[in-house]
């Protein structure tokens, strides 16, 4: 629609009056509604939600289980058991793999995406609470409230590579998780920027200096994570 001068009123103006409409409709905050519940039985103790957008699953801890909902159809896809204190979930889906942090047993369970079966069980500190899983290193990290460190986990052999403390008259660990992932990714996409800034030298084998630029690349990202890692049980919150 084409707004017309009126009698009076200047172009300039009308113009502007239509731009201050446009951006207030552009800027009006969007509006919420429940489309639908889902009904889960069982206790009353829920704690964290974990959407998986790929395999369009909800993960929901409760209690000594957690509960893994289809959210096309919003049905009980199925359920993982025995995660006692059941808190955060996460998921590696180019392993197949997910991951509970149970409080109460301070362990993490690794589940299959595919079968939701057990598939292990490894030893945390005390009371691991949020739990996430950084791709580029393939790592998960559990973040344990009651020993105040963080256990780190190989996600794809499925044992604990080490716990990280926090630093000495340091109570409270602290959890800047967005941080501490920003931080610690180095995408295989910067090594192969890598590769082309620095074309192989003549009498060497393409490959071998393109595997040499990635392996250096590696390690430059394997001291960002120890580094990031160091940040996070350093600040307190």
């Amino acid at each position: 629609m084409t707004l017309q001068p009126q009698k009076g009123i200047p172009v300039k103006k009308i113009s502007f009056l239509s731009l201050l409409i446009a951006v207030a409709a552009f800027a009006a905050p969007p509006t919420y509604k429940v489309i639908t519940k889902i009904k889960v039985g069982g206790g009353t103790r829920w704690d964290y939600a974990y959407l998986d957008s790929a395999n369009h699953r909800l993960y929901v801890s409760h209690g000594t289980q957690v509960e893994v909902l289809d959210v096309d159809s919003g049905s009980i896809a199925g359920k993982i058991a025995n995660t006692f204190g059941a808190h955060g979930i996460a998921v590696a889906p180019e392993l197949g793999r997910g991951f509970v942090s149970n409080g109460q047993a301070a362990t993490v369970t690794i589940f299959d995406l595919n079968t939701l079966k057990t598939i292990g069980e490894v030893p945390t500190g005390k009371k691991p609470d949020a739990i996430i899983y950084d791709p580029a290193t393939t790592r998960v990290f559990a973040f344990n409230g009651g020993s105040h460190n963080v256990t780190v986990i190989d996600a794809a052999v499925g044992n604990v590579v080490g716990n990280q403390n926090p630093r000495p008259n340091r109570r409270n660990t602290g959890i800047s998780i967005l941080h501490a992932i920003v931080a610690a990714r180095g995408r295989r996409e910067d090594s192969e920027k890598r590769y082309h800034q620095h074309r192989p030298k003549q009498g060497v084998r393409k490959h071998e200096s393109r595997e040499r630029v990635i392996r250096s690349s590696t390690v430059t990202h394997n001291l960002r994570t120890l580094s990031a890692l160091s940040y996070l049980v350093a600040v307190p919150v």
